[in-house]
This record gives structure tokens, C-alpha cells and sequence, in this order.
């Protein structure tokens, strides 16, 4: 964990989790293996197993990155499961 991580009240952060210059909002899960670099993840959110975030991605509060996937740069709105990779930057609503 580290450098620059803000880790907010009841996250939940798994086993072999990296997590660099990052923002975690209250009561985010973060499964195991999953790596979080240069993003804000909203209240209520949570990270799959093996997800990379990385290139400014924010998630709203309560979405949901299913396991194995990549995350770059993508503004995802509140309330939303993401299922595929999103390897270009924009918003996803």
C-alpha cells in the first residue's frame, strides 16, 4: 500500500492487493490480487479478483468491476456494473 493512498472507514482490502496513489471511499471491497493505481473509488463500490484500475479511472458510489478486467482512465457514474474492459478513457454511464 503505497505511496499517496487515502483508505476511507470499513474498506474491506483483500489478499496481494497493490495499491498506488488511489482514493478509497468508505466501505469499498477490493478482492484479492486487484491493482489500483492513480483512481478514486467511490462509496459503496468494489473491485473484482486480478482488476486492474489505472490512468485517473473514478468509479461513483455502489459500482461494480467484475474479476480480471482493465479499467483505464474511465469516469464511471453512480450505481453501475461493469463486466468488460474499458481500455480507452471516457465516461460510462
Amino acid at each position: 500500500i503505497g505511496p499517496n493512498v487515502t483508505i476511507g472507514p470499513n474498506v474491506i482490502i483483500g489478499d496481494g492487493v497493490r495499491l498506488q496513489r488511489c482514493v478509497l471511499m468508505e466501505a469499498t471491497q477490493v478482492k484479492d490480487y486487484a491493482w489500483i493505481k492513480n483512481s478514486i473509488v467511490g462509496w459503496h463500490s468494489s473491485i473484482g479478483r486480478w482488476s486492474r484500475l489505472d490512468g485517473v479511472t473514478v468509479l461513483g458510489d455502489d459500482v461494480h468491476i467484475g474479476h480480471e478486467l482493465y479499467i483505464n482512465g474511465a469516469s464511471v457514474l453512480p450505481h453501475k456494473s461493469i463486466n468488460a474492459n474499458v481500455c480507452e478513457p471516457g465516461i460510462v454511464m
